[in-house]
């Protein structure tokens, strides 16, 4: 079973203090000193007695359990969510190829009012990766990224236009970006240009948006526009309980849903169900396809096969 079915099999789970861990590479004894060390200074800096109480004990008992789990010089390679239980997923010889690949840090830890289970889906994933150019004053970096990691694939000096857009076209970058006045030069199709630095996030950010418009073109010109046309019509279908009846008996050819009720579909839904082109749905603003899909469609719409 892949990690990421491993991790969000969490996703519901639910307490204020949700403790989750990424180790690898790293010894128990090494693991468990940082962590002793973590705990000494959250106890000198916290006031919060109730805070600082709950925050020791889920911290002490993930020691205690590695303690008994590990021997001292044995090497952790998991994950570890933790509230009022330990729960252990061990990271696997080609997830660890992964983190190897995107030089994935070797100690993460943060905690919330649930596990942070989408975050490290997408961490141990490839499918929203994305290429971009990130340009210097005299060179360019090819890069590879989301919103949890990054990796260099290729770096040019040359500032030659031809030589650019040999790589842009073999490459095929979403955004080409920096503070270089060759940008300005650029004549690019279907790639977004910025002449500003940025950082990772605000790169993400803007591919997102750019998704997410195009997504909800898709959704007027191949739903919205066509409901009304007798010709096609039937083969949409409405309401959560009939897409749902159609999706179990293999009937629909490509769902446009939007974000909240896709994250509950893929949480709740056998994955050999969902084999069919799924278009994720955000609305940017009133009155967009986003928008209209869900206030009269309850959010999704469903296109069957016949």
């Amino acid at each position: 079973m892949p990690i990421e079915n491993n991790i969000l099999a969490f996703s519901n789970e639910k307490d204020k203090f949700s403790y989750s861990f990424l180790f690898h590479s790293t010894t128990s004894e090494e693991v468990i000193d940082t962590l002793k060390k973590k705990l000494e200074n959250i106890n000198k800096k916290m006031n919060n007695a109730f805070k600082k109480k709950n925050i020791n004990d889920r911290i002490y008992s993930l020691i205690t359990n590695m303690e008994s789990r590990f021997q001292p010089t044995e090497v952790i390679n998991g994950i570890f969510f933790v509230n009022t239980k330990i729960n252990f997923i061990p990271v696997e010889r080609y997830d660890m190829n992964h983190i190897r690949t995107w030089n994935i840090t070797k100690f993460y830890m943060e905690y919330d009012e649930m596990f942070m289970t989408e975050y490290f889906s997408n961490l141990f994933s490839t499918k929203n990766i994305k290429t971009v150019f990130k340009f210097e004053k005299s060179s360019y970096d090819i890069l590879s990224l989301d919103y949890t990691k990054s990796r260099k694939l290729e770096s040019h000096s040359s500032m030659d236009e031809s030589n650019i857009c040999e790589n842009v076209s073999k490459h095929k970058p979403l955004i080409i970006y920096g503070l270089n006045q060759t940008l300005k030069k650029l004549k690019l199709d279907n790639v977004i240009i910025e002449l500003r630095n940025m950082s990772k996030e605000e790169v993400c950010d803007i591919i997102s948006k750019k998704e997410m418009e195009d997504n909800m073109t898709q959704l007027k010109t191949e739903i919205l526009d066509m409901i009304s046309v007798e010709a096609v019509s039937d083969k949409f279908v409405f309401g959560r309980k009939e897409i749902s009846e159609a999706i179990k008996n293999y009937m629909v050819k490509k769902l446009f849903i939007n974000s909240k009720l896709l994250s509950v579909l893929r949480n709740k839904a056998d994955s050999s169900l969902l084999n069919f082109t799924i278009v994720e749905i955000k609305s940017l603003e009133n009155g967009d396809p986003g928008h209209i899909l869900n206030r009269d469609y309850f959010g999704m719409i469903a296109v069957r096969y016949y």
